[in-house]
């Protein structure tokens, strides 16, 4: 079974529509001397992150290190210290989280006065000398986790991974170098603050294709197998929300304990639809079924109840 592409097209129009400006190129392959090599035909940069930044930074990096790879057939490796420093590296870091990024703020070699305290923002430059050990590097400094994953995603797209790689499989673009312009390069705050979808049907597509193909270990749900898919296709098109599937029979999505905590690593915001109160699966036979077999649905007649149902999925998945 092919993979459900058409459930997603949704996320192409979001995505372009929402942000404030179309990025500027960052990846020229035209070498110069204030340039970043970030890959040759022989190796490529060090990855330069703090172990201590936000999971999804983290992921992020490993995300790119593997799309350096697609495109060069180099591997990038991931470094949490400079011991041994490498003369050449990127350093990836959210401005709050990053001790690096600090360190390059405090001694005045970036000035992120343009994306600090904003939503989802990025600083993308290249920088001589940036700290002890390093001789030029290529910075992707976040005002945010989400921002930092964006600055990361979007020079994968630019040097030739398609967001829809895997899910359109649409081919890599293969390259036996990759030069970044040195900047500085902002990317600003999205004009739409949340961006995503709702699954919607998912019974005709998505469920079985999952469940047949994909995950069959995980039932007829949408386990953290499906969810990892398609969270890495919503971060690299920078949408930030998901309603999720929920019709009839369908596992809920809470059902799965680590899908809220795939969800979190990927920095997704996981939302409700119509007949979702408080992120509650409310079809027959789903959850409020399970927990209050034979009580009516009536907050009228049956507050505390409903109202304790609610409350607990607000504590779990506030967590």
């Amino acid at each position: 079974m092919k993979k459900p592409l058409s459930l997603f097209l949704t996320l192409i129009a979001l995505t372009v529509a929402s942000h404030a400006a179309v990025p500027s190129l960052i990846v020229n392959n035209a070498r110069g001397e204030k340039s970043f090599s970030l890959a040759t035909s022989e190796s490529a940069a060090d990855l330069l992150v703090d172990a201590n930044d936000s999971k999804t930074v983290l992921l992020a990096t490993r995300l790119f290190a593997d799309d350096i790879q697609r495109v060069t057939g180099q591997k990038a490796s991931i470094k949490h210290d400079l011991n041994p420093a490498s003369p050449l590296c990127v350093i990836v870091g959210t401005i709050d989280n990053s001790r690096f990024i600090k360190q390059m703020i405090a001694s005045g070699k970036i000035d992120v006065s343009e994306v600090q305290g904003k939503w989802e923002s990025t600083l993308i430059q290249v920088i001589e000398n940036p700290i002890e050990g390093v001789e030029k590097a290529l910075v992707i400094a976040g005002s945010d986790r989400r921002g930092t994953a964006y600055g990361l995603m979007e020079i994968s797209k630019q040097m030739g991974v398609s967001p829809w790689y895997y899910f359109g499989d649409v081919p890599v673009k293969k390259h036996d170098a990759i030069s970044i312009k040195p900047g500085p390069t902002v990317l600003k705050s999205p004009s739409v603050k949340y961006r995503g979808i709702f699954i919607n049907d998912e019974m005709w597509g998505l469920r079985p294709w999952a469940h047949h193909t994909l995950a069959p270990e995980e039932g007829k749900g949408i386990g953290p197998t499906t969810h990892r898919k398609i969270f890495e296709l919503m971060l690299r098109l920078k949408a930030n929300i998901l309603w999720p599937a929920m019709h009839l029979h369908t596992i809920p999505f809470n059902s799965y304990p680590e899908n809220k905590v795939v969800a979190d690593e990927y920095g997704i915001v996981m939302g409700s639809s119509h007949i979702e109160p408080m992120l509650r699966n409310n079809m027959p036979e789903a959850e409020w079924d399970e927990e209050y077999p034979n009580e009516p649905w009536d907050y009228v007649k049956n507050k505390a109840h409903i109202y304790d149902y609610w409350e607990k999925r607000v504590k779990e998945n506030g967590m």
